[in-house]
């Protein structure tokens, strides 16, 4: 009677532990492929750069929803520290300043100063947070919006809201890398917690898989010790 009951509760038990390893190898491999993506951006495989593209049609329509302000209190830069400047830096500066009608070298020079301040500004910032250097490509994102700029057909800029223009587009791209920052960290935290889950469940599914190997290593001992006299005698 009680083997009988005994053999009841192990097929039970065999089968509780079948589904149980089941469910557990199932939530492993859901969670690693809702993670896979995740896996594939941080090891830079099929991530997108976001380009910074209509940068310009979006400064000219913000323009239009301002006012018209007198340029009167409009002060320049101040001169930046001479130092060499980035190819792409060097390149936004001339069509900046063939934009705005002058061939002189030390006008292009101070634009070029100014856009080369950013650019240091940026390369700070993300040394400071811990993040890779973005300022080659805000270099690059600044001579695609210089010569969008130089080609554009519509009503021309004057020099104040050229100056306006560089400022805006540097604090769109910092406000964009802030923000592609913050949803990396939050893409990585979100991952940490699948890797977690996926990790926790692969590890039950192997300790079901230990205790059903052991249940069923026992019950052959036991049946090879019922048929085996001498093992019953030394018993």
């Amino acid at each position: 009677m009680l083997s009988k009951m005994e053999g009841a509760y192990l097929a039970i038990l065999r089968v509780a532990i079948l589904v149980a390893a089941s469910l557990a190898l199932l939530v492993t491999v859901i969670v690693m492929t809702a993670a896979a993506p995740s896996l594939l951006a941080s090891a830079g495989i099929g991530e997108k750069s976001e380009e910074s593209n209509g940068a310009l049609r979006q400064f000219m329509e913000q323009q239009r929803t301002q006012s018209s302000q007198d340029d009167a209190g409009y002060e320049e830069p101040e001169a930046a520290t001479m130092t060499p400047l980035r190819p792409d830096i060097d390149v936004a500066a001339k069509n900046l300043a063939e934009y705005l009608g002058s061939r002189e070298a030390a006008r292009r020079r101070e634009i070029g100063q100014a856009l080369q301040q950013n650019a240091d500004e940026l390369a700070t910032a993300t040394q400071a947070l811990g993040i890779a250097d973005a300022s080659d490509q805000y270099a690059a994102s600044v001579r695609a919006l210089s010569r969008d700029l130089l080609e554009s057909t519509g009503r021309k800029l004057n020099e104040a809201k050229v100056w306006e223009l560089i400022r805006w587009h540097h604090d769109r791209f910092a406000a964009d890398l802030a923000a592609s920052e913050a949803k990396r960290a939050a893409a990585r935290a979100d991952l940490m917690v699948k890797l977690g889950v996926a990790a926790g469940a692969f590890l039950a599914f192997v300790l079901i898989v230990f205790v059903f190997l052991f249940v069923k290593i026992e019950r052959n001992l036991r049946g090879l010790g019922a048929r085996d006299p001498v093992i019953q005698e030394e018993v």
